[in-house]
Protein backbone atom coordinates (compact mmCIF):
# COMPACT_ATOMS: atom_id res chain seq x y z
CA UNK A 1 0.00 0.00 0.00
CA UNK A 2 1.20 3.54 -0.90
CA UNK A 3 0.80 4.49 3.21
CA UNK A 4 3.13 1.29 4.10
CA UNK A 5 5.72 2.00 1.05
CA UNK A 6 5.85 6.30 2.40
CA UNK A 7 6.29 4.88 6.62
CA UNK A 8 8.98 2.61 5.17
CA UNK A 9 10.85 5.01 2.94
CA UNK A 10 10.51 7.99 6.37
CA UNK A 11 11.63 5.10 8.76
CA UNK A 12 15.03 4.28 6.63
CA UNK A 13 15.78 7.70 6.55
CA UNK A 14 15.21 8.28 9.95
CA UNK A 15 17.32 5.12 10.68
CA UNK A 16 20.24 6.60 8.66
CA UNK A 17 20.26 10.03 10.24
CA UNK A 18 20.05 8.91 13.94
CA UNK A 19 21.38 6.01 13.80
CA UNK A 20 18.50 4.41 16.26
CA UNK A 21 16.27 1.48 15.43
CA UNK A 22 12.92 2.64 14.01
CA UNK A 23 9.69 0.43 14.53
CA UNK A 24 6.87 1.05 12.54
CA UNK A 25 3.38 -0.99 13.20
CA UNK A 26 0.93 -1.67 10.77
CA UNK A 27 -2.00 -4.07 9.84
CA UNK A 28 -2.37 -5.83 6.20
CA UNK A 29 -5.21 -6.94 4.36
CA UNK A 30 -3.87 -10.44 2.84
CA UNK A 31 -7.10 -12.19 0.59
CA UNK A 32 -9.64 -10.33 3.03
CA UNK A 33 -7.97 -11.62 6.26
CA UNK A 34 -6.66 -8.47 8.40
CA UNK A 35 -3.04 -9.40 9.30
CA UNK A 36 -0.55 -7.08 11.95
CA UNK A 37 2.99 -6.57 11.32
CA UNK A 38 5.79 -4.80 12.71
CA UNK A 39 9.36 -3.67 11.19
CA UNK A 40 12.41 -2.42 12.46
CA UNK A 41 14.79 -0.46 10.65
CA UNK A 42 18.47 -0.69 11.60
CA UNK A 43 21.65 0.96 10.87
CA UNK A 44 24.51 -1.54 9.91
CA UNK A 45 27.89 -0.40 7.99
CA UNK A 46 26.04 2.52 6.44
CA UNK A 47 23.31 0.46 4.91
CA UNK A 48 19.40 0.13 6.48
CA UNK A 49 18.62 -3.70 7.35
CA UNK A 50 14.58 -4.25 8.14
CA UNK A 51 13.30 -6.79 9.76
CA UNK A 52 9.78 -7.96 9.64
CA UNK A 53 7.61 -10.11 12.07
CA UNK A 54 3.83 -11.03 11.90
CA UNK A 55 2.46 -10.34 15.02
CA UNK A 56 -1.27 -11.13 14.75
CA UNK A 57 -1.16 -13.45 17.47
CA UNK A 58 -0.06 -10.89 20.08
CA UNK A 59 -2.48 -8.06 18.39
CA UNK A 60 -5.31 -10.87 18.64
CA UNK A 61 -4.10 -11.97 22.30
CA UNK A 62 -4.20 -7.86 23.75
CA UNK A 63 -7.58 -7.50 22.41
CA UNK A 64 -8.86 -10.38 23.74
CA UNK A 65 -7.23 -9.04 26.82
CA UNK A 66 -8.42 -5.80 27.06
CA UNK A 67 -11.93 -7.05 26.04
CA UNK A 68 -11.76 -9.50 29.40
CA UNK A 69 -10.43 -6.52 30.88
CA UNK A 70 -13.71 -4.27 30.12
CA UNK A 71 -15.92 -7.13 31.30
CA UNK A 72 -14.39 -7.30 34.10
CA UNK A 73 -14.63 -3.10 34.27
CA UNK A 74 -17.82 -3.39 33.90
CA UNK A 75 -18.82 -6.15 36.46
CA UNK A 76 -17.23 -3.95 39.16
CA UNK A 77 -18.87 -1.06 38.22
CA UNK A 78 -22.11 -3.06 38.88
CA UNK A 79 -21.57 -3.72 42.15
CA UNK A 80 -22.54 -1.08 44.54
CA UNK A 81 -20.53 -2.02 47.35
CA UNK A 82 -17.03 -1.33 48.48
CA UNK A 83 -14.28 -3.21 46.42
CA UNK A 84 -10.54 -3.66 47.67
CA UNK A 85 -7.54 -4.78 46.07
CA UNK A 86 -5.43 -5.76 49.35
CA UNK A 87 -2.08 -7.55 49.13
CA UNK A 88 -0.57 -9.46 51.88
CA UNK A 89 0.87 -6.57 54.01
CA UNK A 90 -2.69 -5.27 53.93
CA UNK A 91 -2.20 -2.06 51.60
CA UNK A 92 -4.67 -1.38 49.67
CA UNK A 93 -3.68 -1.16 46.05
CA UNK A 94 -7.11 -0.18 44.24
CA UNK A 95 -10.54 0.54 45.31
CA UNK A 96 -13.80 0.95 43.62
CA UNK A 97 -17.33 2.04 44.79
CA UNK A 98 -15.79 3.68 47.97
CA UNK A 99 -16.94 6.92 49.80
CA UNK A 100 -15.04 9.93 49.89
CA UNK A 101 -14.59 9.63 52.69
CA UNK A 102 -13.06 6.07 53.21
CA UNK A 103 -10.73 7.28 49.62
CA UNK A 104 -7.57 8.11 52.20
CA UNK A 105 -7.52 4.32 53.41
CA UNK A 106 -4.05 2.81 52.67
CA UNK A 107 -3.98 0.16 54.62
CA UNK A 108 -6.75 -2.41 56.47
CA UNK A 109 -4.52 -2.61 59.54
CA UNK A 110 -3.67 1.08 60.34
CA UNK A 111 -6.61 2.97 59.09
CA UNK A 112 -9.68 0.68 59.83
CA UNK A 113 -11.19 0.40 63.35
CA UNK A 114 -8.36 -1.97 65.45
CA UNK A 115 -10.45 -5.12 65.46
CA UNK A 116 -12.07 -4.63 61.83
CA UNK A 117 -8.93 -4.31 60.27
CA UNK A 118 -7.35 -7.40 61.68
CA UNK A 119 -9.82 -8.92 61.26
CA UNK A 120 -10.18 -8.19 57.05
CA UNK A 121 -5.82 -8.79 57.33
CA UNK A 122 -5.98 -12.12 58.62
CA UNK A 123 -9.21 -13.26 56.17
CA UNK A 124 -6.78 -11.79 53.23
CA UNK A 125 -3.82 -14.08 54.51
CA UNK A 126 -6.07 -17.49 54.79
CA UNK A 127 -7.58 -16.00 51.50
CA UNK A 128 -4.15 -15.99 49.48
CA UNK A 129 -2.97 -18.67 52.17
CA UNK A 130 -5.52 -20.88 51.19
CA UNK A 131 -7.34 -20.02 47.51
CA UNK A 132 -10.50 -20.36 49.56
CA UNK A 133 -13.08 -17.49 49.83
CA UNK A 134 -13.70 -16.13 53.21
CA UNK A 135 -16.77 -14.38 54.87
CA UNK A 136 -17.49 -13.23 58.13
CA UNK A 137 -19.89 -10.56 59.76
CA UNK A 138 -19.02 -7.18 61.63
CA UNK A 139 -21.50 -4.76 63.68
CA UNK A 140 -20.69 -1.19 64.16
CA UNK A 141 -21.97 0.41 67.00
CA UNK A 142 -22.52 4.21 66.68
CA UNK A 143 -26.10 5.37 67.20
CA UNK A 144 -27.37 3.59 65.38
CA UNK A 145 -26.45 -0.33 64.88
CA UNK A 146 -24.77 -1.52 61.88
CA UNK A 147 -23.94 -4.66 60.09
CA UNK A 148 -21.70 -5.41 57.73
CA UNK A 149 -20.68 -8.39 55.50
CA UNK A 150 -16.89 -9.13 54.33
CA UNK A 151 -16.08 -11.18 51.69
CA UNK A 152 -12.72 -12.10 50.55
CA UNK A 153 -11.77 -13.97 47.47
CA UNK A 154 -8.12 -15.03 46.26
CA UNK A 155 -6.69 -13.13 43.01
CA UNK A 156 -3.22 -13.97 42.65
CA UNK A 157 -0.55 -15.37 45.07
CA UNK A 158 -0.08 -11.66 47.27
CA UNK A 159 -3.38 -10.32 46.52
CA UNK A 160 -6.60 -10.63 47.16
CA UNK A 161 -10.54 -8.43 46.46
CA UNK A 162 -12.25 -7.52 49.33
CA UNK A 163 -15.82 -6.34 49.35
CA UNK A 164 -17.68 -5.15 51.89
CA UNK A 165 -21.62 -5.06 51.50
CA UNK A 166 -24.21 -3.02 54.24
CA UNK A 167 -26.46 -5.82 55.54
CA UNK A 168 -27.79 -3.75 58.57
CA UNK A 169 -31.55 -4.18 56.87
CA UNK A 170 -30.95 -7.96 56.82
CA UNK A 171 -30.13 -8.16 60.07
CA UNK A 172 -32.74 -6.31 61.34
CA UNK A 173 -35.46 -8.75 59.10
CA UNK A 174 -33.93 -11.47 60.91
CA UNK A 175 -34.25 -10.27 64.60
CA UNK A 176 -37.72 -9.22 63.53
CA UNK A 177 -38.16 -12.30 62.25
CA UNK A 178 -36.73 -14.33 64.82
CA UNK A 179 -38.70 -11.83 67.86
CA UNK A 180 -42.00 -12.57 65.85
CA UNK A 181 -41.05 -16.96 65.82
CA UNK A 182 -40.73 -16.42 69.22
CA UNK A 183 -44.19 -14.84 69.90
CA UNK A 184 -45.98 -17.20 68.04
CA UNK A 185 -44.25 -19.94 69.63
CA UNK A 186 -45.06 -18.43 73.22
CA UNK A 187 -48.40 -17.70 72.09
CA UNK A 188 -49.64 -21.23 70.76
CA UNK A 189 -48.13 -22.70 73.81
CA UNK A 190 -50.55 -20.16 76.23
CA UNK A 191 -53.50 -21.27 73.77
CA UNK A 192 -52.50 -25.08 74.42
CA UNK A 193 -52.57 -24.15 78.58
CA UNK A 194 -55.72 -22.29 78.14
CA UNK A 195 -57.20 -26.05 76.33
CA UNK A 196 -56.27 -27.82 79.11
CA UNK A 197 -57.25 -25.84 81.87
CA UNK A 198 -60.66 -25.46 79.66
CA UNK A 199 -61.01 -29.02 79.26
CA UNK A 200 -60.04 -29.70 82.77
CA UNK A 201 -62.81 -27.55 83.72
CA UNK A 202 -65.13 -29.36 81.85
CA UNK A 203 -64.25 -32.82 82.79
CA UNK A 204 -64.75 -31.38 86.66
Amino acid sequence: PNELTKMCIESIKEARETNKVVTIFYPLDVNDNLTWEDSRFIKINGDVLCVTRNITSLVEAKIDLNNALAKLRALVNSIPDPIWVVNRSGTIEESYNTQDDAKHIKNVLSNCCKNIGKAIFDAVERAIDTKEPQQFIYDINAIDKYSYDVRVTYVSYNVALVIVRDVSYLCETKTSIDKATTYIDESSKLVDEIKRMTMKMIVM
